[in-house]
């Protein structure tokens, strides 16, 4: 036998033992006066004496009987499988959607989560006594909140009013995928169901659907699983709108007013939800490194959806990591949805950039053209006035490693036929962790065999020939215009400076079936620059020059194009790598700094890393981390921010959630009432409670009526002794 709550039974059990507590103070409390008639009581007390004691233990059993029956009433008596009890032994697992978008409010600041909440309250409420429970959450990749079936409904109530919005991506599947294993797990449960509670807005969908056609990313199949039944509430109708920073950018200040520790913003605004109304709002800037910056006013149009701006601020380079990293936050005055009004980004305030050129050191006269070969050529180019604005530093391709390459923003790899096994692979974990990479071939070289390296480190798509093409007429350059935002700035300028540009050698390479972009190409079609993107698996940049720059390949070296073109693509490129340390809020993904030990929040909470850089939890809380080595010096910063499409208040109607659970089981899209009222009816509540709780209305009416004939036939034993006694006397 178990109970729902353990706790009045226990009560009832200690109840028992104040009657006994009782007769035992109070049985000796009154002192003893003889007197001339007492003679002929206590000889009539004393004839009686065995019967009255059977009496009295017959009454303290009935009233502490009464108290222990009462006590395992109240707290619900359970008999598995028995007709007694009036339950079943069936399983409930409640899925509720706690992710960042359960976070949109009302008119009155609260939550749709709150929503979420009290409907599974009431749910929990109208389960039949003895329904096991579990509980999942969808955020935190849709693990278990209670994941021990309990039938303590108290202890899910406050584990449900407990919840907050997370800032984390709803996972639906994977939410219902943790059921599914709770319902494997309960195997001695007949019966299961599970109802999911959310609002259904599309920001719900995003981490579990397909971008292209808002499908799920897997299935999830029920039929091995016997009378499991799905529910789902009908999706909320109540459209929303909300603002959102997008992306943000920096760059240095170029007006000569500006001081060398000015910073330029460039700050996207996105509005989700309806549009068809036009909106007003407040933007400002803030960070640890810098004194923030006067809010600026944002204006948005019925119909539109996107906005843009820019800030103009200093930063402190005193206050910035050993990297000089630091985190700068944007902030929108967003009440609707507060996890989607920052957006944290980690931003460069170094006044270098600091290039590795991997090459061997040439002894050559360099004072005539012909001799200057393509590292001079690549370092003229990114410093003419000596700056020091770009710092270069020649590495040789032997030695490179991931420790020594993660101190630069950007490397030139003039000899990649020099490099060895591990040294591709530094450059693979380089330009993952946010690092670019700019590629150009050996001028002295013939057969390029470096090129299958290449393509097995970064992408096996595209097509080489290791032969070098040579034309006996220069062949002219023209710009393609790829999909790159590596060249934007002279993006306008580029078809004027690429006319003048001929090539007498290239290697044959194709990227038709390749990810990178073509940027700019010959006469004859042949790619001259290709550039490779961030995309998922990598963060930082990839291009790669067709022609080495020297005289002898092409005359781009003494054309006007070298220096902007050179100059763009390791500033762009370079800032790519702080534009890198931003990840999505629930993640535990590699932090890429070899000697990353720690992480440390603006709040002070601490998270390890692993040997490998993995943190050992993920990172739930957005905004600015800094990240400390083994000695707890500050080397660099990380941003952790929500993703802005699951924050999408979107509606989505009952006929398209339908369709996207069709895929994942035979799910019900019901009114609330109706899944409520599909437990009500099951409800017929605890027969043994009820007979415990008639069986000690008996107990106490057949105390009342004993005790009164008992203690009356007392009164008239006592009468008709002392008589007798009077007589005999």
């Amino acid at each position: 036998m178990a109970f729902v709550t353990t706790g009045l039974a226990v009560a009832g059990a200690l109840a028992m033992t104040l009657p006994i507590i009782i007769h035992l103070l109070f049985k000796n409390r009154r002192k003893t006066h003889e007197w001339a008639a007492m003679r002929l009581l206590l000889e009539a007390v004393r004839r009686h004496r065995r019967r009255s004691r059977i009496e009295s233990l017959l009454l303290l059993t009935l009233r502490c009987l009464a108290l222990l029956l009462l006590g395992s009433a109240l707290a619900q008596p359970l008999i598995r499988n028995s007709p007694l009890s009036g339950i079943g032994s069936g399983l409930v697992v409640l899925i509720v959607d706690d992710g960042v978008v359960s976070g949109i409010r009302d008119e009155e600041g609260i939550p749709e989560l709150e929503r979420n909440i009290t409907q599974a309250v009431e749910l929990i409420d109208s389960l039949p006594a003895g329904t096991k429970m579990a509980l999942v959450g969808t955020a935190r990749s849709g693990a278990p909140i209670i994941d021990q079936p309990t039938i303590n409904k108290e202890r899910v109530r406050e584990t449900l009013r407990s919840l907050e919005p997370s800032p984390t991506s709803s996972n639906l599947t994977a939410a219902m995928t943790s059921a599914r294993t709770l319902i494997e797990s309960s195997s001695e449960s007949p019966s299961s169901t599970v109802v999911m509670i959310g609002s259904s807005r599309r920001g719900a969908f995003v981490a579990s659907s397909s971008t292209l056609d808002f499908t799920p990313l897997e299935r999830i199949t029920w039929d091995d699983l016997e009378g499991v039944e799905l529910f789902t509430n009908q999706p909320f109708t109540e459209p929303k709108s909300i603002l959102a920073i997008e992306s943000m950018s920096f760059r240095k200040s170029l007006s000569e007013l500006s001081s060398s520790s000015t910073m330029i913003a460039d700050i996207e605004v996105r509005r989700l939800g309806d549009v068809s109304r036009a909106t007003k709002n407040t933007i400002r800037l803030t960070g640890t490194a810098t004194d923030g910056t006067p809010p600026r006013g944002l204006s948005i149009p019925a119909g539109s959806d996107r906005s843009s701006l820019e800030f103009e601020f200093f930063v402190r380079t005193e206050d910035a990591a050993t990297d000089g990293s630091t985190i700068i936050d944007a902030i929108i005055d967003e009440r609707i949805l507060p996890n989607a009004s920052k957006l944290s980004r980690v931003a460069n305030t170094s006044d270098v950039i600091r290039v590795a050129m991997i090459d061997r050191e040439d002894f050559l006269d360099a004072a005539s053209v012909e001799n200057v070969g393509s590292t001079q050529w690549m370092t003229r180019s990114l410093d003419p006035t000596q700056s020091g604005s770009i710092s270069i530093d020649l590495l040789d391709p032997v030695s490179i490693d991931e420790r020594r390459l993660e101190s630069f923003d950007a490397v030139i790899v003039n000899r990649p036929d020099l490099l060895q096994s591990s040294g591709w692979d530094a450059l693979d974990r380089f330009s993952k962790s946010g690092g670019f990479i700019l590629f150009t071939p050996p001028q002295d070289s013939i057969v390029h065999d470096w090129l299958d390296e290449f393509k097995s480190t970064f992408d096996p798509d595209l097509e080489s020939n290791p032969e070098v093409i040579t034309s006996s007429e220069p062949i002219g350059l023209s710009s393609i215009h790829g999909k790159t935002d590596i060249l934007t700035m002279i993006d306008d300028e580029l078809d004027d400076l690429s006319s003048s540009i001929t090539v007498s050698r290239l290697i044959d390479i194709d990227n038709t079936n390749s990810r990178a972009e073509t940027i700019l190409a010959g006469n004859d079609d042949r790619p001259f620059l290709v550039v490779w993107d961030t995309n998922e698996e990598r963060s930082g940049a990839i291009a790669l020059l067709a022609a080495s720059p020297s005289e002898q390949w092409t005359n781009l070296p003494v054309k006007p194009l070298m220096v902007p073109l050179m100059q763009e693509l390791i500033r762009r490129g370079s800032s790519l790598k702080s534009e890198s340390r931003s990840v999505i809020s629930g993640s535990d993904d590699e932090i890429p700094l070899v000697a990353a030990r720690e992480l440390v929040s603006t709040t002070g909470r601490s998270i390890t890393l692993s040997k490998e850089g993995r943190p050992l939890e993920p990172l739930i809380q957005t905004g600015g981390w800094r990240v400390l080595n083994s000695s707890g010096r500050m080397i660099s910063s990380l941003a952790v921010n929500p993703d802005i499409e699951a924050c999408d208040p979107t509606l989505v109607t009952t006929e398209r959630v339908q369709r996207w659970l069709e895929n994942l089981g035979p799910w019900k899209v019901s009114e609330f009432k109706d899944i409520q009222d599909r437990f009500s009816d099951d409800r017929n509540g605890s027969t043994l409670s009820i007979l415990l709780l008639v069986l000690v209305l008996i107990i106490v009416f057949l105390e009342t009526i004993l005790n009164r004939r008992f203690s009356n036939a007392r009164v008239m034993e006592v009468n008709t002794g002392t008589s007798e006694g009077a007589r005999h006397a």
